[in-house]
This record gives C-alpha cells, structure tokens and sequence, in this order.
C-alpha cells in the first residue's frame, strides 16, 4: 500500500496545485455539450451508450433550461445537442432550441438523419441550426446490417436534390405508386425537371443517366420497372450518339459486356425523344452533322443488329441524315424555359405508342 502511495504523490500534489489556482477564479465554458434524449429508432451494432428507451430520471424541460442558462453565464456560446440516442426524437427539442437562441447562442446537433422529413427540415433551417449527419454507411445493405433495422429512403423528400444511385443494387427494395419512370441523359434537362417537380405533376420516376448509364444505373431502372410494372421511357438528345451509345445501351447493355446484359439492360424501354419528327414538329434549332456523326450513323443502320431490326429506327436515322442536323435536349428553350415542362412532355406522354422501340 506504502508503495501504491508513493506512486501517487506526485500527480495528487499536480492536483493540488492545480485546484488552488482555480481557487476564487471564475469558472468560463466555450461549449455545452448536452445530451437531450436515450430514445433511439435504431440498434447500431457499434453504439455504446446501448440506447433505446427513454430513462426515467430524465431532466425535464426546465431542467435541461437551467443548465443551458448556467452554460451561458459561463460565456458559452455553443450548444452541442448529441446524446446518448437521437436528438429528434426529443418531443420538446425545438422549444429547447429556441430558448438556446434567445439566450445568443449557437446550435449544433447530431443526428442520424433518419427522421429527418421536410417539416423537420425547414424547423431546422429556419432556426439556424448547424446539422451533422452520422451515418456508417451511404449503402442500404451495410446500414440494414449495422443499425438493425432497414433504412426507408423517402425521395420526394429530397427537395433540388436527389437520392444518388449506389454501386450495388441488389439489396435494394422499392415502393411506388408511380406510373413510368423517365429516364434522361443530360444532369441538366433532369434537374430542371426535379426543380419543376414535373415528377409530381406527372407521377413519375425521374432517373438522370448522365450520359452513357452505368450498369448500376441500368440495373436499377430494370429492377425498378419489372418489380413494379412500370414502363420505361427514354429522353436523350437527337443525335447518332444519343441513339446509339446512350439509348442503345439502356435497352440492349454495352456490346463489351455481352456476356452479363441481360442483367444489365432495359429491353422494356422505349424512346421519348428527341426525335427528327420532333424537330420539324416544335420547330427546334438544330447543329450540323458533323462528318464523325454521319459515319456513327450510317454504320448504325447497316452494322448495329439493333437498328438494323427495328424499321422505325431505321427510318428515323434516315430522316436525321437527310436532314443533316442534330438536336439537344435544351433546343425547347427557343420556346420557353418551361416549354419542355408545360407543352412538349405531356404531348408526348399522351401518345405513348407513337414512340420509337
């Protein structure tokens, strides 16, 4: 015992020290951290707080005031709402973080996020709040393994933004009651109609290819059109490109993975546009075929087995090259900015059968 006590002379007397120079001083605090709730909606395999229900010596409302009060004559200016579980979960947080405001102090807070819904969103918005999100994983296999409990992924929830597409899909699991899904090539043709919310209006799925889809983009829509009976449409820019890398690869896969397409194309789809007909139609500006352009078309209808099927394809392909020009998705702009929301989609989505296969 002589021998544990000599061991601890020494940091004792540091403490000592320590204590008496604090002695009479004013105690000052940069940051309250404060933990709000037990409650958790999830069993994260790593948690070490071991959350769940809420403990009933939990500090009440005012409780939970006047230690923020205490913080705050201290010089705090930050609260760090954390926790041994997740915070939204706390049926009198935001009163509590309007009190933390009136007082002059910042908020943080650290969620899960899986409670996070528009209405939540805009509370914490308009308050100011500094929102980190804790997540193991951004794929729902790994975060149904980790968390024990299956993660729903609300996407109309998603306001300017969207969910993005994982590497693998095959643990995923859909709920829709949408009618179709759109599948569109250029990032900007789709954020223009998500900030439209045209997938609203027209009770869809608005996929953004970006380009020549990847496999995981393709076996998602595949996955999500033959699990729901929901067709798939395709809105690409008019061009031999546009037909026969971009399209062409939805619907048939990539010619240097032929061994796995049929996992991996979409042989339901059929094409929206833009078409040459279309050209002529909506009287859209156009760009010259470029010699690169003429040789990808032309080989199209005399090598590629696709296009070589397909009549419609066939006569479409012709009716560019005669006419010697390409078009984009954003020549409906020549109209309006919203044309291709308000007038050229709905005309075509209501003559569905007119389109090209």
């Amino acid at each position: 015992m002589s021998n544990v006590l000599q061991h601890l002379a020494g940091p004792l007397a540091v403490l000592r020290g320590g204590l008496s120079r604090l002695r009479g001083r004013r105690l000052r605090a940069s940051r309250l951290y404060l933990e709000v709730t037990h409650r958790c909606n999830l069993r994260c395999i790593a948690c070490y707080t071991t959350a769940g229900a809420e403990k009933p010596d939990a500090l009440s409302l005012e409780e939970r005031k006047s230690v923020v009060a205490q913080a705050a004559r201290m010089g705090a200016k930050v609260v760090s709402l954390s926790g041994s579980g997740e915070p939204l979960l706390y049926g009198d947080l935001f009163p509590l973080v309007d009190y933390i405001l009136n007082l002059g102090m910042r908020v943080v807070m650290f969620t899960n996020g899986t409670v996070v819904d528009a209405e939540v969103a805009r509370s914490l918005i308009a308050r100011d709040v500094v929102v980190y999100f804790q997540l193991p994983s951004l794929r729902p296999e790994v975060l149904d393994r980790v968390t024990g409990r299956k993660l729903e992924i609300d996407c109309t929830k998603f306001g300017s933004g969207a969910y993005s597409v994982p590497i693998s899909v095959e643990e995923l699991e859909f709920k829709t009651k949408a009618d179709f899904v759109l599948a569109i090539e250029t990032a900007g043709m789709f954020q223009r109609l998500n900030n439209h919310s045209f997938w609203q209006t027209a009770n869809c799925i608005l996929v953004s290819m970006g380009g020549v889809p990847t496999r995981a983009c393709r076996r998602f829509i595949r996955r999500l059109s033959e699990e729901n009976g929901i067709p798939v449409y395709a809105f690409v820019d008019g061009d031999p490109y546009g037909y026969g890398n971009i399209y062409r690869t939805l619907k048939v896969g990539s010619g240097n993975a032929a061994h796995i397409n049929e996992f991996f194309c979409v042989p339901e789809a059929s094409f929206l546009g833009v078409t040459p007909d279309d050209v002529e139609k909506y009287d859209l500006p156009t760009h010259p075929l470029s010699q690169t352009d003429v040789k990808r078309a032309k080989d199209l209808m005399r090598n590629d087995p696709f296009f070589k099927h397909h009549k419609p394809w066939q006569r479409a392909i012709k009716k560019m090259l005669q006419m010697g020009q390409r078009v984009e998705q954003q020549a409906f702009a020549k109209h309006s900015l919203n044309f291709v929301i308000d007038t050229y989609l709905p005309e075509k989505l209501a003559a569905t059968d007119k389109f090209l296969p």
